[in-house]
Parts: structure tokens; C-alpha cells; sequence
């Protein structure tokens, strides 16, 4: 009996022995099943982290990050908007693609309610200003808004900085309609971003002109003489009855006469023009590398009208007379502020019928979102045509401006006589007012722009 028990209790031991050694593989087994697990997880974890990174850089509104910020790109037109999820107010505006600069905003409203005022307040450039910095100035500014104060005006005991002073003339730029506005601010902005942060009234002379300097170092005498001019604008304005500033420290300024290096350097600043048949031809075939149908088309009837690239990006449906072959430019639209009837010739005719009607825009040459083409960022749109001309006649320089330059120059070369060719351009003549009918001028403009198109059209139609 007592062996058969110890036989027994051996036997039982084995088995629980063999079992604790199972149990032992299947932990084993489930602890490595289980790293794998929490292995694959951390890689999804990891690789989800990276897309939700992506995507927070493509949205308009996030946490903002100074490596964000600095990984953010713009779109291929216009300025992107990225609101900062932290600081209510904050923005990053994102130039397009072809530049990407970047600023810090503060867009927001003066008072309360649907009907206050909106407005964007810059207030430097991403490299110029940390981001807490720029949540700081943004939640001031903010403040100020909410109790109806508008932070660009001062008080008779505030300082006005540059910054401010450009902001205030903007303002008044665009209350005046002044049509290219964008373009003398974005000059202001862009040469004068180092003084901005200073107040107005400490500038002097010595300081516009270094920023004049400069920028014809950096890009040419144009640029430069572009910066004059809005400097005397922009100070001829604080110096009128809004009495920012005591007087203008550029009045009574004229720039030294230039010297001949000078006057070379200007004509080879200017806008060039197409000068032959040969020109116009490689010109009209190198819009077919237009990067979309309709750019071609807006390329070629700026050259058919030879109107401001402007004008035409504001060209609205309802403009058009499309069966007696007019175009009624609106005061608002046009550089000098008057209204204007351009004749259209078959070929524009054509051109413009061809367009799409409808849609989510009333322009007639549209953006891609459906607002009027930059033309600041021409110089983007404009680089397969460039390179198409540098290939076939060697005129890789053309602009939008070169095309009326070239139309005006044709109308010489037909023997137009020269004060019928300035109202085809739109150069407003008050003695011409005076010389002609107004049925009389427009019915010879017609019979002008018919011939020209028709000297185009046998052109481009001609074999190089």
C-alpha cells in the first residue's frame, strides 16, 4: 500500500512539472506576441503622429509651433491665412507659392457685432519676431479692438511707428479707390520693413533714401524710383490735414540728375518690347505653354487691347457688350479713375466668347478660387511663356506691361496719329476731349482696332 502511494505522488509530480513547463511556453509565447503587438501599435502610433503633423500643415487654424510656422507652405495663388488656435486673432499670412513669405498678422474687428469694421494689422515678418512676442502684441491688440479702439490711430500723446503709418495709408488708399494700392504697400512693406518698429516722426531724409538705395542695389533703378514715389505719396498724405506727421521730410527732394551709367541702367530696367512681326508671332505661340487655357487667352487679349493687365483682371461680364463689340472699363477699375469704352476688334470677339460664363465668380479671367489675378505673382504665371520665347527668338524678358508697349508702338508703326493713339491706350487728354465728337473719336477707334486685329491675326497665321 505505502509503495503505491509513492508511486502515486511521483506520478503527480511529473504531471504537474509538465504542465508548469506548458504554461511557461504559453507565457513565453504570449509576452513576445504581446511586445510584437506593442511594437506594431507604437510604429502606428509613430506613423499616425506623422500624418496628423501633415495634416495640421495643410489646415487654416492650429496650435502654432515655431517649426510649423516654419514649415508652412503657400498655395500656388494668392495669400494663405493660418489662424493660430492659442492666441485668438493671430494669423500667419502665407504669400504664394512663389515667394512664401510670411508675416504675423492680427485680423479682428473694431467693436462688437457683425457690423464692425475688419480689419488686418501686420505686425512683422516671421523672422523679424518670435511667436510669443507676436502673441503678446496680438492679445493687446485684441483688447483694443474689443473696446472699439483702433490701434493704427493714435492719441496726441502716443507714438506713431512706421507701421502704423502705412497701415493708416493704406487705409486711405483704398478709401480713395486708388487701384494699385497693393503694389505701393507691398513697396512700403518690403524696403521699409527695418524701420517700421520706429517712430514715424524720428525719420528722416538720410533714412528714406538708404531704403531708396538699397533698393536699387538690390533689384534696379525702377524698383527704386517705384519706392520714391511712394514714400513722397505716403508722406505727402501724414503731412495733409490728418496731421500725422508736422511736414514731409522728402518735400522739396529731387533726385540728382542721373549720369549716362545711370540712364543706360534705365533702359535696360524698362519694360522691352516686341519689336517686329517675328516677335509677335514666337509671342502669340508661346501662350500655348500658358499653365491654363484661360491665362492664354487673358495673355492675348491684353496684347489685341493693349490695356492695363489690371483693367483687364477686372473685367466682369456684365462689362461687355459682346453683340456691338465694347468693353465699358469702370471708373473703378481703371488707374485714372474715369470710365472708358474699349472697342473690341473679331479676333478679341472671339477670344472673349470663348470664355466660360457662370460659375462662382463674375470675372471674366479668373483666379483659381475665383478672384482677380495678382500681379505680383505674374512673374510665376509668366515662366513657361518666357522660356518659350527665349527658345524661339531669344526674348526671354517679356512682362504683362510688354504687351502694351508693343500695342501702342504698332499703332505708331500704322501711322495712327499719335493723340488718337493715346485714348486707345486709355491716356486720359483733355485737349482731345475738346478736339473731338465723342461718336466721331469712337467710331475712328473702332476702325483702328479692326485693323490692327486684322494685321495680328495675318501675322500669328503666318507661316515663321
Amino acid at each position: 500500500m505505502r509503495k503505491n502511494s509513492t508511486c502515486l505522488y511521483a506520478l503527480l509530480r511529473i504531471l504537474v512539472c509538465d504542465r508548469c513547463v506548458m504554461e511557461g511556453v504559453s507565457t513565453m509565447s504570449n509576452v513576445a506576441s504581446l511586445a510584437d503587438k506593442r511594437a506594431q501599435q507604437g510604429v502606428s502610433r509613430a506613423s499616425e503622429k506623422i500624418s496628423v503633423e501633415a495634416a495640421a500643415l495643410t489646415a487654416n487654424k492650429m496650435k502654432l509651433t515655431a517649426e510649423r510656422v516654419r514649415k508652412l507652405e503657400g498655395r500656388a495663388q494668392g495669400r494663405r491665412w493660418v489662424a493660430d488656435t492659442e492666441t485668438k486673432g493671430l494669423y500667419v499670412a502665407v504669400e504664394a507659392s512663389a515667394t512664401a513669405a510670411k508675416s504675423y498678422y492680427v485680423r479682428g474687428r473694431i467693436g462688437k457685432g457683425r457690423a464692425a469694421k475688419r480689419v488686418d494689422i501686420r505686425l512683422a515678418a516671421v523672422g523679424d519676431l518670435k511667436l510669443n512676442d507676436a502673441r503678446d502684441a496680438a492679445a493687446r491688440i485684441m483688447q483694443q479692438l474689443r473696446h472699439g479702439a483702433d490701434p493704427r490711430r493714435r492719441s496726441a500723446d502716443e507714438t506713431l511707428t512706421l507701421a502704423g503709418l502705412i497701415a493708416a495709408y493704406e487705409e486711405n488708399l483704398q478709401q480713395r479707390g486708388v487701384v494699385r494700392w497693393k503694389d505701393t504697400i507691398g513697396t512700403l512693406n518690403r524696403w521699409l520693413d527695418k524701420l517700421k518698429v520706429r517712430d514715424a516722426k524720428t525719420l528722416e531724409q538720410l533714412d528714406y533714401l538708404n531704403a531708396i538705395t538699397h533698393a536699387e542695389r538690390t533689384v534696379g533703378i525702377p524698383s527704386a524710383d517705384a519706392l520714391r514715389r511712394a514714400i513722397t505719396g505716403m508722406l505727402n498724405y501724414a503731412a495733409g490735414p490728418v496731421k500725422h506727421l508736422p511736414y514731409s521730410v522728402m518735400a522739396g527732394y529731387r533726385k540728382p540728375k542721373g549720369t549716362r551709367a545711370e540712364k543706360v541702367a534705365r533702359s535696360k530696367g524698362k519694360q522691352p518690347n516686341l519689336r517686329d512681326a517675328v516677335e509677335f508671332r514666337a509671342f502669340w505661340a508661346a501662350t500655348e505653354s500658358a499653365h491654363t487655357d484661360m491665362y492664354r487667352d487673358f495673355l492675348r487679349v491684353l496684347l489685341l487691347t493693349g490695356q492695363r493687365s489690371i483693367e483687364l483682371a477686372k473685367l466682369e461680364w456684365c462689362d461687355l457688350d459682346l453683340e456691338k463689340g465694347i468693353w465699358h472699363a469702370r471708373a473703378e477699375t481703371r488707374k485714372n479713375g474715369e470710365p472708358m469704352d474699349v472697342p473690341l476688334g473679331p479676333l478679341s470677339l472671339s477670344i472673349l466668347k470663348a470664355q466660360t460664363v457662370g460659375g462662382v465668380t463674375d470675372l471674366v479671367f479668373p483666379n483659381k478660387v475665383g478672384g482677380v489675378l495678382d500681379s505680383q505673382t505674374s512673374g510665376a504665371r509668366l515662366k513657361p511663356i518666357k522660356a518659350a520665347m527665349e527658345t524661339s527668338c531669344g526674348r526671354g524678358d517679356v512682362a504683362l506691361h510688354t504687351l502694351r508697349r508693343a500695342y501702342r508702338t504698332r499703332l505708331s508703326e500704322m501711322e495712327v496719329p499719335t493723340d488718337m493713339a493715346e485714348l486707345m491706350v486709355g491716356h486720359k487728354r483733355s485737349d482731345l476731349e475738346e478736339r473731338y465728337d465723342h461718336d466721331d473719336r469712337f467710331g475712328r477707334r473702332v476702325e483702328i482696332q479692326n485693323a490692327y486685329e486684322a494685321w495680328v491675326k495675318e501675322t500669328v497665321s503666318a507661316e515663321g
